[in-house]
């Protein structure tokens, strides 16, 4: 790889690795003790130094690769673009950067689609819920018992009435920082525009009968907007579906004030166990919450 001038990459310790790195590539393989000088141990048992070398060798155009430009930095992430060499597009190489300012990890990202508008497409819209209620949702904030008062947003999809459906605005796929991390993170420009098939604020639709609970935890990693489709066809069907975010993961978490949460980098392998206490004070305070609205909810709770 030919070596970038000094001012593309931020002198930071990661910059300063990552523009050490584009250097020695230019001749392959690179010693193992330059390797283990360069990166940390916490690095290093995810990425060997003999695994590098066999990845690096494997592209088959390392001697081709050519650095283009940063895309991006933040304090826990640069993303750099590079041409493969291949003929094919540009590739953006997705670089996690840990506490001390160290490259902690790396893959890759797709490079952005432009926005659909600019392609003459309409907004990308959920599928139509399949029930015979309209939906709305809302977003509330409750706290926890955890010291320092832990605040988790949970996000209500329910049964609508629909003449206050038709008098209610439709309701944002998701907050504008947590659009922005999403179009980032599936290559997908215009996020925000994303239409719901759900009004925000409509009152409760009367079923005649208690609303069934579903408390609904997202995968580790995810934001609960990614969920919006499945929680609005059971909102539908007469459910009162709970959405919830968990601060402190590996995502973005965004409030309805304005107020975010930023990622934090985990090891996965660690996270899962270190945060199932953490994730389960986060659903008993939602709970907690939504035991005791006045909407004739009927909770199916835990034990």
């Amino acid at each position: 790889m030919a070596a970038p001038a000094s001012t593309s990459i931020p002198d930071s310790p990661a910059g300063r690795q990552l523009r050490w790195f584009l250097e020695v590539t230019e001749s392959l393989p690179i010693p193992v003790p330059a390797i283990e000088e360069h990166f940390s141990a916490a690095f290093l048992a995810q990425v060997p130094p003999d695994q590098l070398n066999v990845l690096l060798a494997q592209s088959g155009h390392s001697t081709l690769v050519r650095f283009l430009r940063v895309v991006s930095t933040t304090p826990l992430s640069i993303d750099a673009a590079v041409d493969p060499g291949t003929g094919g597009p540009p590739v953006v190489f997705f670089l996690a950067v840990d506490a001390d300012g160290r490259i902690a990890g790396f893959g890759t990202k797709f490079v952005p689609l432009p926005p659909r508008a600019d392609r003459g497409l309409a907004p990308v819209s959920l599928p139509r819920p399949t029930g015979v209620f309209a939906v709305g949702t809302e977003t509330f904030v409750v706290a926890d018992a955890a010291p320092g008062g832990r605040r988790i947003p949970v996000q209500l999809w329910y049964p609508a009435d629909r003449r206050s459906a038709r008098e209610s605005r439709p309701a944002r796929y998701s907050l504008p920082v947590t659009s922005a991390a999403l179009a980032e993170q599936l290559a997908v420009a215009d996020v925000a525009a994303i239409t719901t098939n759900a009004f925000a604020g409509p009152e409760l639709a009367r079923t005649g009968r208690r609303l069934p609970v579903v408390l609904f935890s997202p995968g580790f990693g995810v934001s609960r907007p990614l969920y919006s489709g499945l929680a609005a066809d059971l909102a539908s069907h007469g459910y009162l579906v709970a959405v919830l975010d968990h601060p402190g993961e590996d995502q973005p978490v965004e409030f309805p004030d304005g107020s975010i949460v930023p990622p934090v980098p985990v090891d996965r392998d660690e996270a899962l166990a270190a945060l199932f206490p953490v994730r389960m004070a986060d659903i008993r305070a939602a709970l907690a919450v939504v035991s005791g609205l006045s909407l004739g909810v009927m909770v199916w709770g835990f034990g």
